[in-house]
């Protein structure tokens, strides 16, 4: 799936191809966009092949969708796009070319299944958990450390 930005005060459109973008005035960003408005490093569009998301990087002027300021939201066709003063109408495109194929997990200590206890936060301890012997899984339990919630909304309040 690709992604097509259409100015709405007229220009050519833009596609992207890659699965992230970076969007901002840096000379580093993936869409490099020359508006004051917009911050160094503003904005990451991911294209996962399902699905579209964009995340605001702690921009001063802000990421809308539809009018709305967001801290991440989904993308969908005919969405209004907005990277400060910058804005787009969202386009997004079916890629008729295969996708590649992925390579297959390698089986041993790397793949194993990870539980984590939703309701205790902070960052997590990854030593293997004991387990019996007469448990044949492969996985971690995950010991979490410390505080480490994201206390910001998705969306802004009005």
């Amino acid at each position: 799936m690709r992604i097509q930005l259409t100015p709405v005060n007229g220009g050519r459109p833009i596609e992207l191809e890659r699965e992230l973008t970076l969007v901002g005035r840096q000379d580093e960003c993936d869409l490099k966009l020359e508006d004051k408005s917009v911050s160094k490093l503003h904005c990451v569009l991911f294209c996962d092949g399902r699905q579209v998301m964009v995340r605001d990087l702690g921009s001063t002027n802000g990421t809308r969708v539809n009018g709305q300021r967001i801290r991440r939201s989904n993308l969908t066709t005919d969405d209004q796009l907005s990277v400060a003063g910058c804005v787009f109408r969202v386009t997004l495109i079916d890629d008729p070319r295969p996708e590649k194929p992925r390579q297959p997990i390698p089986s041993g200590p790397l793949n194993q299944t990870v539980r984590i206890d939703p309701h205790v936060r902070g960052k997590p301890d990854l030593r293997p958990a004991s387990t019996s012997d007469d448990d044949d899984s492969d996985s971690v339990e995950i010991q979490p450390h410390g505080e480490n919630k994201n206390p910001l909304p998705d969306v802004y309040p009005d």
